[in-house]
C-alpha cells in the first residue's frame, strides 16, 4: 500500500509540476551522500563554474529553477525547499505537501534539506502542523536519508524561538504509531545578523540541546553580509565555529546584497571574500 501511495503521489507531483512556473522548480542532482565528507566552504544560490575556481564554492543547494546552470565543480544538496510565494498562497503550504522529493530513488541515502525559512513571510511560510506532515512525508519516502531541521532564518532563531518550538513538538506530536521522534540528522540555519553573527550560533546551540539535538551537526546553509557588511566577522563566527562542517555563502552571483561576482567580476565584497577567505586557508583566521 505504501508503494502505491508512493506511486500515487510521484504521478501528481509530475503532473503538478509540469503546471508551475519555469522559474520555480527543483534541481536535485548531483548529490552527496551522507557517508561522504563535505567541503566545509560552499555557496547557496545559483553560480558558475569560474566561482568554484576563484572563490573556492563548492557546495550548495539550488531550489531556484530546472534551467539553471549547475558547473561541474559543484556538488548540490536536495531541499524540500516549499517556497509557496510563487502559488501566491501563504495559509498553509499545501501544494508543497504533494511536492517531496519525487526525483531521487526511494533508497536515497544522502543529505536532505528540509524546508526553506517556515517562519518568513514571501518564502516557506508553512505552518507547524503541515510542516510536520510533510517532515513524515518526506521520512516514509525516504527512510535511509539524512534529513535536516526545518532552515530557520537568523530572524527566526534571535526572535522567535517559541516558534521554533512549535515546528519541532508539532513534528514529535504527528509522528506515525509506533514511530517516536529522535531528533534531526543535522540542524541547519541562514546566518545574516552582521551585528553579532556569534549570538545566532549561540541560539541556535542552546535550542538544539534543549531538544536532545546537543550533539547533531550544524550546517550553515545561507550565510552573508551586504556589500559594505563586516565580512570578517562574519566569516570568522562561521568558519571557525567547530559546530558548524559547512557554510554557504548565498548569492555568489548576481545583483543580491551579499553578491560576491557580478557582470563587471567581482564586487567589493567579493575581494573582501578572497581577503578573508585567504586568512581562513592559512590558519589564521581562526586563531
Amino acid at each position: 500500500m505504501a508503494h502505491l501511495a508512493r506511486l500515487a503521489l510521484a504521478l501528481f507531483t509530475l503532473l503538478l509540476l509540469g503546471n508551475t512556473p519555469d522559474d520555480g522548480s527543483y534541481v536535485y542532482l548531483p548529490i552527496v551522500r551522507s557517508t561522504q565528507a563535505i567541503p566545509q566552504i560552499g555557496g547557496a544560490g545559483v553560480f558558475h563554474e569560474q566561482d568554484c575556481q576563484g572563490l573556492g564554492l563548492a557546495i550548495g543547494q539550488n531550489w531556484i529553477t530546472r534551467r539553471a546552470y549547475v558547473p561541474d565543480c559543484a556538488v548540490f544538496i536536495p531541499n524540500v525547499s516549499c517556497t509557496v510565494r510563487r502559488y501566491g498562497d501563504y495559509r498553509n503550504g499545501r501544494l508543497q505537501l504533494q511536492e517531496a522529493a519525487v526525483n531521487l530513488p526511494p533508497n536515497y541515502s544522502g543529505y536532505l534539506l528540509f524546508l526553506n525559512e517556515p517562519l518568513y513571510t514571501g518564502q516557506c511560510n508553512i505552518d507547524p502542523y503541515n510542516a510536520a506532515l510533510l517532515y513524515w512525508q518526506t521520512v516514509e519516502q525516504y527512510p535511509n536519508a539524512c534529513i535536516s531541521s526545518p532552515n530557520f532564518s537568523h530572524l527566526a532563531v534571535l526572535k522567535y524561538g517559541d516558534n521554533i518550538d512549535q515546528y519541532i513538538q508539532a513534528i514529535a506530536d504527528n509522528a506515525p504509531d509506533g514511530v517516536a521522534f529522535e531528533g534531526f540528522c543535522f540542524w541547519a540555519v541562514h546566518n545574516y545578523h552582521a551585528p553579532n553573527p556569534q549570538l545566532i550560533y549561540d541560539l541556535l546551540t542552546t535550542k538544539m540541546g534543549q531538544w536532545g539535538d546537543g550533539d547533531k551537526p550544524i550546517w550553515v546553509t545561507e550565510y552573508g553580509v551586504a556589500q559594505q557588511g563586516d565580512t570578517y566577522n562574519m566569516m570568522r563566527a562561521t568558519l571557525c565555529n567547530p559546530r558548524i562542517v559547512t557554510a554557504w555563502w548565498y548569492a555568489p552571483v548576481g545583483d543580491y546584497d551579499t553578491s560576491l561576482r557580478d557582470k563587471n567580476g567581482l564586487t567589493p565584497l567579493g575581494q573582501s571574500y578572497l581577503i578573508v577567505m585567504s586568512l581562513y586557508n592559512r590558519g589564521l583566521l581562526c586563531l
